[in-house]
């Protein structure tokens, strides 16, 4: 489903994945920026960076440019509905993912971290967990259950 959605390589998200539970919060962590995590602009802008740095990023990027104008220029679909329908909630849920599965759970807190996970969940409530990123909040549960799945996760709460 997401290389429909976004042409991303399934398995290049699933290898930095697993490294990301590896290192959870340090420089081998595909996802954490140490030089910028109290910045969250700054800290999305490496992310993105550091994980479009897979064999094929380009030709996904290309890939996408050209779906895209094919979409307006030669299926004749009206740029409103291409903007709205498919690239801004691509880009929406993105940032959601970055900001509610990355920044908020991994960024250090000031008295440093407490757990192997280096991690917090956010502790929304059940409908404001899934709103915000589909429980991406119960990212202390996630690294502690990574067989569970996401909509499990309110469940493992202790």
């Amino acid at each position: 489903a997401i290389g429909a959605y976004a042409l991303l390589p399934y398995q290049v998200l699933l290898e930095k994945h697993q490294m990301h539970h590896r290192h959870p919060a340090t420089e081998r962590d595909p996802d954490f920026c140490q030089k910028h995590q109290h910045n969250a602009i700054r800290w999305f802008i490496a992310f993105m960076a550091t994980n479009m740095k897979y064999k094929g990023s380009w030709l996904q990027m290309l890939a996408m440019t050209v779906l895209f104008h094919s979409m307006w220029a030669i299926l004749h679909f009206p740029i409103a509905n291409v903007l709205f329908v498919w690239s801004l909630p691509m880009l929406a849920s993105t940032v959601q993912m970055f900001y509610f599965g990355v920044f908020l759970p991994h960024r250090e807190p000031k008295g440093g971290y407490t757990n192997r996970h280096r991690s917090r969940s956010s502790h929304y409530s059940r409908f404001w967990s899934f709103l915000t990123c589909y429980h991406f909040g119960y990212h202390w549960e996630h690294h502690e259950y990574p067989h569970l799945p996401w909509y499990k996760l309110p469940s493992a709460v202790k």
